[in-house]
């Protein structure tokens, strides 16, 4: 049979191909060498950085090692399911046109508050051993900020501008939207932005939406629109920050020059290899862990 071989053929390649996209969509860079005689796949685990991993390490040692090599189980916290509720709600409310109603709209971030409260609880431990916040106890913490849940939708609702979400080039909607790329070391970024739109000022704006009273971190914005141009090859040089509490964008400001942004992350990845584990010291302990960190290890 003349096709046999042909076919024999066709079906290694696309067993390759295959092999090769697994391989990179779980974050290694894969290659494939003639040795001997054979054909061989070479796996080899590729890093991979988020802009969360990055100002991690950046802020401190300690608390990165903590989290993502040792990961031991950090102390639990209302404010995470209460981001968690209502970024997960926007991004549904806009990917569908705007048409869930206020009620259902409330009815789906409490909802999603309570998923996440039983399922920080299962991995941090019961909520008395939370973190509380000001005059307020662990437990009455997770209640008052279910109100805070309601309120913050609430106000994104009625208040939120109608505004021109971009569309990437591929069809994806620019509501946590994912990008994924790597720096020239080969290190791979990943990210999802939290909004991206289309202005009729300043063109293409990237947005991060705040739930709580945490300042914006000025690299933020700026890994968001180096990821839209990597991926997307979208130039964005303008950024604002959503306060959900208001339900209105900040004023738009310049991004920082998105080279200076990739050596930024440069920077990270290079302490990350370095594995310098010392605390930073501040009175940011009280809030991130690294005091009892050597307790937990």
């Amino acid at each position: 049979m003349v096709g046999g071989p042909y076919c024999f053929c066709f079906g290694v390649c696309c067993f390759l191909w295959i092999v090769l996209q697994v391989c990179w969509w779980c974050g290694s860079l894969s290659g494939v060498v003639f040795d001997g005689g054979w054909w061989c796949v070479v796996v080899v685990e590729t890093m991979r950085i988020s802009f969360s991993k990055a100002s991690t390490v950046w802020r401190c040692g300690a608390l990165f090692q903590r989290r993502y090599v040792d990961r031991v189980p950090g102390r639990g916290a209302a404010w995470l399911p209460q981001g968690i509720a209502v970024h997960e709600w926007l991004e549904v409310w806009e990917k569908q046109g705007r048409v869930m109603g206020l009620g259902e709209s409330l009815g789906f971030a409490r909802d999603v508050y309570w998923r996440e409260i039983e399922r920080v609880e299962a991995e941090c431990g019961a909520v008395g051993s939370w973190f509380g916040s000001g005059p307020y106890s662990p437990q009455e913490d997770v209640v008052r900020r279910e109100g805070q849940v309601l309120e913050q939708v609430g106000c994104l609702f009625e208040r939120m501008p109608v505004e021109d979400v971009l569309v990437t080039p591929d069809g994806g909607v620019g509501v946590e939207l994912p990008f994924r790329f790597l720096l020239p070391s080969g290190v791979e970024v990943v990210g999802f932005a939290d909004r991206v739109i289309n202005h009729p000022k300043w063109g293409v704006v990237v947005q991060d939406l705040k739930t709580g009273r945490t300042p914006a971190d000025p690299w933020q914005l700026g890994v968001y629109a180096l990821g839209l141009r990597e991926q997307f090859g979208v130039e964005c040089t303008r950024g604002a920050i959503i306060k959900a509490s208001t339900g209105k964008m900040t004023r738009t400001v310049q991004v920082a020059d998105l080279d200076v942004v990739a050596g930024w992350l440069q920077s990270c990845v290079d302490l990350i290899e370095l594995g310098d584990c010392t605390p930073c010291g501040d009175e940011r302990c009280e809030a991130c862990g690294p005091k009892d960190w050597e307790a937990l290890r």
